[in-house]
């Protein structure tokens, strides 16, 4: 018997006699019912239908919730509801500093763009400390920059002005404030920024900016950074602060996923 182009519903051949027309009306009539069925496979308002991995049979998408929006999922093979964050930000972990010299943020999810740390409030007992970062927890020699750490009385501390370098863990931070009592004591804030984290391709990005203020010495300590993470093939997941005294420390340390 003959079959139709697209979808191969037999019918009788031009010169085929017909001997059962209900029959033959009824077969082709329970196929063009089965592949309608396949290609609309929605049973509730607001669903829609997409094309599965067979041919000619669509999958059903449930209505997503209010406010999502309709994207691709991370493996590029089908659509998908998804939630968007509020601002495109959204709040992953909150640090209490304390007199340990390192801070560890591990296990952080891959779901963001970028990554963004927030330095709150920033202050020390005494003296100033400095700041090495590393990510994945590598201290090999992937990690070139320039940066500039200065403090007002035009001194160039940490690495110096327009400094470069590639080392493994990069000193980029400037110095915290001393804490007193002062009225206009002003401890460090700031951010650091890991562009395109997520990227097992790109080689990752990064940047800061940091300001602070110590009335007990009448000095300003500000810091600036730029720089790449030379490595591919896994995402950032860990990101590590060390610094280079033992001092208490008081302050917060917020880290942010941006979509």
């Amino acid at each position: 018997m003959a079959t139709t182009t697209n979808y191969s519903w037999q019918t009788p051949d031009d010169t085929a006699l017909v001997k059962d027309g209900a029959g033959a009306i009824r077969s082709l009539g329970t196929a063009i019912d089965t592949t309608t069925k396949n290609l609309n496979p929605e049973t509730t308002l607001g669903d829609i239908s997409y094309r599965s991995s067979t041919a000619n049979t669509n999958t059903r998408l449930a209505l997503g919730t209010a406010g999502q929006v309709l994207t691709v999922n991370s493996g590029a093979t089908a659509p998908e509801w998804a939630t968007i964050s509020a601002g495109g930000q959204t709040l992953i972990s909150t640090t209490t500093l304390s007199a340990a010299t390192s801070i560890s943020l591990t296990s952080i999810p891959t779901t963001y763009k970028h990554l963004r740390l927030l330095f709150i409030d920033c202050f020390q007992s005494s003296s100033d400390t400095f700041w090495t970062a590393t990510f994945n927890n590598d201290a090999t020699a992937k990690y070139s920059y320039i940066s500039s750490s200065i403090r007002t009385n035009g001194t160039c501390v940490g690495l110096g002005a327009d400094a470069n370098s590639s080392i493994g863990a990069s000193k980029y931070f400037a110095p915290i404030p001393t804490t007193n009592t002062a009225a206009n004591n002003g401890g460090t804030n700031g951010f650091f920024d890991i562009y395109n984290y997520a990227s097992t391709t790109l080689k990752r990005s990064f940047a800061y900016t940091m300001g602070g203020y110590s009335a007990a010495d009448n000095i300003y300590h500000n810091g600036y950074a730029q720089g790449n993470y030379h490595t591919t093939g896994t995402a950032i997941t860990r990101v590590d602060f060390t610094r280079s005294g033992s001092q208490s420390i008081t302050g917060t340390l917020q880290l942010w996923g941006i979509s």
